[in-house]
């Protein structure tokens, strides 16, 4: 059943329904925004729409909206897109989305991604804090996902892996974001939480620990148990069956 009320997917954690973000008390949680791709990819001979920072501002501002008890933005890692290089659309949209989110939270911190090489200036002059690994919210780890936290025996948010699951519809195959809820082999929990950017339109979720970018889920997720949560953009979200149940469904 679709659900348009949040979701608590782990204790202490709270989907919003159509949107790529999580709650944990005041706190709001999202990743992967990937600012500056447009660029990045017109570097390559590939020419998008110059729709993601625009996109994610209005997002942001509907999740705000969704959650007016929040006080505090945690954007777990992946704020920007170029590795090896700070591109001018970068260094602007950085600073205007942190300046567009600090009139809507009373405090915005950036966990360092993979791809946040050479921002951590521009985030702080803005305004917002910069966290290298990891921080805790209200007894939860927050992480970006290229590393292994230092304790796994809790429950754990992440981003990095962009999950998305693809149904049939009409005849078609259809991809949705998902949240993913993780158990793990040490007695903790990993929720991955959807990419907020545009473009990133998420790798389909498999019961294959082989396939998921993080050493956390690489290593120690029982991802045949892992439950899907679809992010519908009509503004509910849909718990469905363990991904051991649904592989066999969805073939």
């Amino acid at each position: 059943m679709l659900a348009n009320s949040e979701v608590e997917i782990a204790p202490g954690i709270h989907a919003l329904p159509g949107l790529p973000a999580a709650r944990i008390q005041d706190y709001v949680i999202v990743a992967d925004l990937h600012l500056g791709y447009e660029e990045a990819l017109s570097r390559d001979g590939v020419y998008l729409p110059r729709v993601q920072l625009r996109n994610a501002i209005k997002t942001l501002r509907e999740i705000a909206n969704a959650s007016p008890g929040t006080r505090k933005l945690v954007i777990a890692g992946d704020i920007k897109h170029a590795f090896n290089k700070l591109l001018r659309s970068e260094r602007e949209e950085v600073s205007t989305f942190i300046r567009e989110a600090l009139t809507l939270y009373k405090e915005v911190i950036v966990i360092r991604g993979n791809h946040d090489n050479f921002i951590s200036t521009i985030i702080k002059s803005e305004g917002a804090e910069f966290i290298e690994d990891e921080i805790e919210v209200h007894g939860i780890n927050v992480i970006h996902g290229h590393k292994k936290p230092k304790d796994t025996s809790g429950v754990i948010v992440l981003g990095h892996e962009h999950p998305s699951i693809q149904v049939r519809v009409g005849g078609s195959r259809v991809k949705f974001p998902v949240f993913l809820r993780v158990p793990l082999d040490s007695g903790g929990t990993a929720v991955i939480i959807p990419a907020m950017g545009t473009y990133q339109t998420g790798n389909i979720i498999s019961s294959v620990r082989e396939a998921y970018l993080s050493p956390l889920i690489r290593e120690q997720g029982l991802v045949d148990l892992a439950v899907p949560y679809i992010v519908d953009e009509s503004g509910g979200i849909m718990e469905l069956a363990r991904l051991e149940i649904l592989e066999q469904i969805l073939g």
